[in-house]
């Protein structure tokens, strides 16, 4: 007697929904955003999600050059957790959950590089952001 077992993992992938174009009320109602350099990347308490260190590098909204802002996010890909690594340059636009910032993939959030979709998005809404918020960029 033969018997065929078949197993069936349940996973759970991440998607985002697109973006709509930048508002003045996303950065209004934004409580910090900027452009940073990562700086450490440890395991979060609970193992879970990675904290981000950013030493902030031009303030956009709610943060000054030169500080340091930790930011939350998943450790896992399937999760939306950030991929990062130390000494890159970010635009971070987190979200505030209580007492800490956390992002994901599907943020406004980004590496700052030569190309990609995702960086001409990101070059557009910092220009956006200088332009008509000229009093929080720091």
């Amino acid at each position: 007697m033969n018997f065929l077992v078949f197993l069936i993992t349940n996973y759970t992938f991440c998607s985002c929904a697109e973006l709509p174009p930048l508002s003045y009320n996303d950065v209004l109602t934004a409580d910090v955003i900027f452009i940073g350099e990562v700086i450490g990347k440890r395991s979060a308490i609970f193992g879970e999600d990675w904290k981000i260190s950013f030493k902030v590098k031009e303030g956009l909204k709610g943060v000054s050059l030169g500080k340091t802002v930790h930011i939350y996010t998943p450790k896992y890909g399937l999760m939306c957790g950030l991929d990062i690594s130390k000494r890159e340059l970010w635009y971070v636009f987190p979200r505030k959950n209580r007492w800490k910032f956390i992002d994901s993939i599907c943020s406004r959030s980004g590496k700052i590089s030569e190309s990609s979709y995702k960086s001409q998005r990101i070059r557009t809404e910092i220009e956006f952001i200088k332009t008509n918020f000229p009093q929080n960029s720091k």
